[in-house]
């Protein structure tokens, strides 16, 4: 795309969207002053702030989290509430934050290749045996559920873990 193309794009977008080229230019602005920041700080305070914001996203991963556990084990004769689902999706992320403190102490923040796989390992385990006695299914019947679960589960920390990367870039 050539520079006058660019410039066609953007005359277009602000007379379609009814903004001032100055709201484009305020907004540049910004972004340039977080590129700033981000290169004089190597990073450091970026990082410092995605940390920070964290455990809100874990927050707000809760519900959604138990609202899955709750499709995936729904019965007809209406066995759990919602809120008992939301009990087992804190104790969960519980035993995760446990394996991760424990392994953080064990081997420090530079040995980060044995640390994840050691807590895909123990919470795949603790979650097919707490799916078991929680939901009381039979092994197979379980284990597909957990598969499901793990798959909706990932996919949902990507998706918080992108927009709190992209948010902590716009709000450092």
């Amino acid at each position: 795309m050539t520079e006058k193309q660019a410039i066609d794009s953007l005359e277009i977008l602000v007379a379609e969207h009814g903004k001032s080229p100055e709201d484009f230019e305020k907004f540049g602005i910004n972004l340039i002053e977080q590129l700033v920041k981000l290169v004089q700080s190597k990073g450091e305070r970026l990082f410092n702030y995605f940390i920070n914001q964290l455990s809100l996203v874990v927050l707000f991963l809760q519900p959604i989290v138990a609202f899955l556990i709750w499709i995936l084990f729904f019965r007809k004769r209406k066995e759990f509430l919602f809120l008992e689902h939301l009990v087992f999706s804190l104790h969960f992320h519980a035993f995760i934050y446990l394996v991760l403190s424990l392994c953080l102490i064990i081997f420090g923040l530079d040995h980060w290749e044995i640390i994840l796989p050691s807590i895909l390992l123990t919470s795949g385990i603790y979650l097919f045996f707490a799916f078991r006695k929680v939901y009381k299914q039979k092994v197979l019947k379980t284990l597909l559920k957990q598969s499901i679960f793990s798959a909706f589960y990932f996919f949902l920390i990507i998706i918080f873990f992108v927009f709190t990367i992209a948010f902590s870039f716009l709000l450092f």
